[in-house]
């Protein structure tokens, strides 16, 4: 950094942002015009650490924030699979199971999921609403 409680100089911040996309010190050096020497200097520098570690914790809430949005988006794309009649049952099955899985907070790999044959989709069906119900009751 320049000095205690100066900003960043341009060189700098392009430095940081390199860095945080490519991986590497070299790379990261190359892209923002500056020596490795500089880079490796500037990177050894505590303030440059607390700064590049902030801005790596924002990029990951901002990450968070977006799977976050998308749970809702996935949660509908399984209802729909599964409240399909054309679809086949194995799939409208799969979708329930994953769905009920989920809200019991015991979690599988999609992978793991198997189709028990004794069961129908109106039996599953049955199951998320009276499941989807336990939950959507306010708690004390």
């Amino acid at each position: 950094m320049s000095g205690h409680g100066e900003k960043r100089t341009r060189k700098e911040s392009a430095f940081m942002l390199a860095l945080l996309s490519s991986g590497t010190i070299e790379n990261a050096a190359r892209i923002a015009g500056i020596s490795t020497a500089t880079a490796h200097r500037w990177y050894g520098r505590e303030e440059f650490q607390i700064e590049f570690k902030r801005m790596q914790g924002e990029i990951v809430e901002s990450g968070l924030c977006t799977l976050r949005g998308s749970m809702t988006e996935a949660v509908d794309v399984l209802r729909d699979v599964m409240n399909n009649e054309n679809n086949p049952a194995a799939a409208r099955v799969a979708a329930a199971r994953y769905i009920i899985d989920r809200i019991d907070g015991t979690p599988k790999a999609a992978t793991e999921i198997k189709v028990d044959v004794g069961l129908t989709p109106a039996s599953i069906l049955a199951e998320v609403k009276r499941r989807m119900a336990l939950h959507s009751e306010p708690r004390e």
